[in-house]
């Protein structure tokens, strides 16, 4: 009860009282005792705001809390547990923590591995444990469990339950994209917003002649540029590819100084706030191409040397009449020079009656092959 004390200070009291009797057996007073239970009681208000503030932040964590003793009774849970596996009042509710578990058996993909993991647990209570649940439904929860210990020994198990399904996600994306980066023929590179290489790929360590990965991390990226380039146009690469990207040929340096072209691609990457983090480029070993080209204006201009010093008029036309090249000699003929002739008719330079001949000319030619 409570009672007034001296000040009117209230008082916390355990009261025990009863009659007393005269000899003749009537009630001539009451004896009794009364105990101080003011700390008792602050204490227990203690207790109660304690409880109500541990409650409140396990029901503000984003894990799953589940808290079962050595009896296989549920002394605690949390919000979020509830939530996560949809449990009933009713369950939660009887303390019985193989009533929740025979509950969720349906929404687990492997229950008998479920089971026989808490099983094992709860006979080895001091042991930690950690794994993955896949449910039904495409969900990934992170279990632990751990021991919940008075004076160093066991009194109960603890579960935490992480719903990482995103995290799961966003790993498989990662090891797919890993294995892309790996296995394509480009040459790929990673570098900071201060142009220091945080990685390649295996192409790139075979077309540069490096072994070693670390042989290039935590380097400046000019290290395989070769002193060839226009210093200008390697100094504007970081600047445009911060606004729209990249895109060109360059030369570049393998590990032993050989010099050779690359066609080189090159975009930033961002964080979720925009923010940029570095630069991927993807670059390829154009040389065997180089060389073709080389060879192809080596013989384009052979073919035209000897063209232009036939005497004879030479011109290629267009089914459509239109002129695509011509030598020296046709452009004596005309008067004109191939760029004033290329693209044009022979309605541009002679009379019509002139150019219908030749343009009558030129479809008997295509038609007969």
């Amino acid at each position: 009860v409570l009672l007034k004390g001296k000040d009117d200070q209230e008082i916390w009291a355990s009261v025990n009282a009863h009659f007393t009797y005269d000899k003749a057996g009537k009630v001539d007073g009451v004896e009794g005792t009364i105990r101080d239970l003011t700390e008792r009681k602050q204490t227990e208000e203690k207790l109660k705001q304690s409880f109500s503030l541990l409650q409140a932040t396990l029901d503000s964590t984003i894990n799953g809390i589940l808290v079962v003793d050595l009896n296989g009774k549920i002394a605690s849970y949390n919000k979020r547990f509830k939530e996560l596996f949809n449990h009933s009042n009713e369950v939660l509710e009887s303390k019985r923590d193989e009533a929740a578990i025979n509950s969720v058996l349906s929404l687990i993909r492997d229950p008998e591995r479920f089971v026989s993991k808490i099983k094992y647990l709860y006979n080895n209570p001091e042991i930690e444990s950690n794994d993955r649940i896949e449910l039904n439904d495409g969900r990934v929860m992170e279990r632990y469990s751990g021991p919940q210990l008075l004076d160093g020994k066991p009194i109960g198990r603890i579960w935490s339950f992480t719903d990482i399904t995103e995290k799961v996600k966003a790993e498989q994306q990662l090891l797919l994209m890993a294995h892309t980066v790996k296995s394509v023929n480009e040459s790929i590179s990673i570098t900071d917003t201060k142009n220091r290489i945080l990685f390649v790929n295996e192409a790139f360590l075979k077309t540069y002649g490096y072994t070693e990965i670390s042989e290039l991390i935590d380097k400046d990226i000019s290290m395989v540029r070769s002193p060839l380039n226009d210093p200008d146009t390697i100094s504007k690469i970081l600047g445009a590819t911060a606004e729209s990207g990249w895109k060109g040929e360059i030369m570049n340096k393998r590990k032993d100084g050989s010099d050779f072209p690359i066609s080189l691609s090159t975009s930033i990457i961002q964080n979720e706030n925009g923010e940029i983090l570095g630069m991927v480029g993807v670059a390829s070993d154009i040389t065997e191409r180089k060389i073709v080209e080389e060879e192809l204006q080596a013989k384009e201009a052979h073919l035209s040397t000897l063209v232009n010093t036939i005497p004879d008029l030479i011109w290629v036309k267009d089914i459509y009449g239109v002129y695509l090249t011509c030598n020296l000699m046709f452009e004596t003929f005309f008067g004109a020079s191939a760029k004033e002739i290329i693209g044009k008719t022979d309605y541009d330079f002679v009379d019509k009656e002139l150019a219908d001949f030749f343009r009558n000319h030129d479809r008997k030619a295509i038609e007969a092959g």
